[in-house]
């Protein structure tokens, strides 16, 4: 007896550029997919709107992706405001109960 797997298949937002959300998540809809890898600016957009965008476009957040902060830096500062950085991701991450959350140590 065989089992069938049923996999979802998401993409990542930033991929898109400078798109709004909304026409973001309408493509990626269109395409097929079934959720996202979320990049969104945390200062500029609420939980709440970027979950009905996401929602109307039968759309699924399978992780978060971060902006470009640098944990990995050799200035302190820089790496404090990193931290405090991914402090604020979790905490708007656990509006969705996001499973997954991407860190990048910088470059």
């Amino acid at each position: 007896m065989s089992t069938i797997i049923q996999r979802k298949i998401g993409v990542t937002t930033w991929i898109f550029g400078q798109n709004k959300l909304e026409k973001t998540a309408n493509i990626i809809s269109e395409m097929g997919f079934d959720g996202v890898e979320l990049y969104v600016d945390i200062n500029q957009t609420l939980p709440q709107k970027v979950k009905d965008i996401l929602t109307d476009n039968g759309l699924e957040i399978f992780s978060m992706t971060p902006s470009n902060v640098d944990l990995g830096s050799s200035d302190r500062q820089t790496r404090m405001a990193a931290l405090d950085y991914y402090k604020k991701l979790i905490d708007y991450g656990a509006e969705y109960s996001y499973q997954l959350l991407g860190v990048d140590f910088g470059f």
